[in-house]
């Protein structure tokens, strides 16, 4: 039986050299991610505009470990990548339950949602975001890699989006 591993690529790569301790790793952006209504719709509109078909796509359910606003989450979204313009692109369209995607919807915000940013330190960044008043909005462990954690950060009443973070589940 093959473990299931998250694809190896430079944007789930978490550098054993990246300098710094806490926010100072916050210094590059490896995804954006775009909450939108139809999944569909857009995949047909990057293949018009840009002719790029999405590199995954994917249909997903709760996170193991998974919360919503610090309780038990239970959500399911589609998702699809992009390997565009040296960046990741996550098109993101959620299909039930509570979860951050949603509420982005339910504020009509189709559009930007969050940047990603890969840290070593996460548990530093997390501490240091709520020393700014900057709590946990959404987190859990990748289904298909339970070695790597996102955190999704309560940043966009203060920002206009929201700060990811991708680390190692066992990180510092």
């Amino acid at each position: 039986m093959g473990e299931k591993i998250i694809p190896k690529n430079k944007y789930n790569a978490i550098p054993e050299d990246l300098p710094g301790k806490g926010i100072q790793q916050l210094t590059q952006v490896i995804q954006v991610g775009i909450v939108v209504r139809d999944l569909d719709k857009i995949m047909a509109e990057m293949k018009r505009i840009f002719g790029v078909e999405p590199d995954a796509i994917n249909n997903c359910s709760t996170p193991l470990n998974g919360t919503y606003k610090g309780e038990p989450a239970d959500f399911k979204l589609r998702i699809c990548f992009y390997s565009f313009a040296n960046i990741e692109f996550e098109f993101m369209q959620p299909i039930g339950g509570k979860s951050i995607w949603q509420d982005h919807l339910d504020k009509n915000q189709a559009g930007l949602h969050h940047v990603r940013f890969n840290v070593k330190d996460y548990h530093g960044v997390v501490r240091e975001m709520g020393e700014k008043g900057i709590g946990i909005y959404q987190d859990g462990l990748v289904r298909l890699d339970p070695r790597y954690r996102w955190t999704y950060l309560d940043t966009e009443p203060s920002l206009g989006f929201v700060i990811e973070l991708l680390s190692l589940a066992d990180s510092e």
